[in-house]
């Protein structure tokens, strides 16, 4: 009886292992390197629904939460454009104050430094690198 009862347990577990890494494995899965861009409704739904699951909200409390984050959200998101404008005006203004002390064959050469850096290192705009590597994609020795 025990031998029995010892085979359906290795089953069972074999089982539930196999579950488990099916899970696991989905929560790996590529999506081509894309970062889709959620909208902020779907931000603040996210958010009011994580809330609601472990709160347990009632109607009306979901819709006020989710109100309150999508303004919260719509608010963040204007804001960071305004900086983004911002930045970007800043920038022009120190290129053409730049423009005005350098000379024209220098202001040139300049840009095209710039250029240059900007193919090598491709678009990196918002991306981190990974310190663990060097300029060659290789870990770094280790001394």
């Amino acid at each position: 009886m025990k031998a029995k009862s010892l085979v359906i347990s290795k089953k069972v577990l074999l089982i539930s292992v196999i579950i488990f890494f099916a899970f696991a494995a989905g929560g790996f899965a590529q999506n081509d390197g894309v970062k889709t861009q959620k909208t902020p409704e779907e931000k603040a739904k996210k958010i009011t629904d994580r809330m609601n699951t472990t709160l347990n909200l009632t109607p009306d409390q979901y819709t006020k939460t989710y109100n309150l984050y999508l303004n919260k959200i719509q608010k963040r998101e204007q804001k960071m454009e305004q900086m983004k404008e911002a930045r970007k005006k800043e920038n022009e203004e120190f290129r053409n104050s730049l423009k005005g002390i350098l000379t024209d064959e220098q202001y040139s050469t300049l840009e095209q430094k710039r250029k240059e850096m900007k193919e090598k290192n491709g678009d990196k705009k918002g991306k981190k690198g990974n310190k663990n590597m060097n300029k060659d994609g290789d870990k770094p020795k280790e001394k």
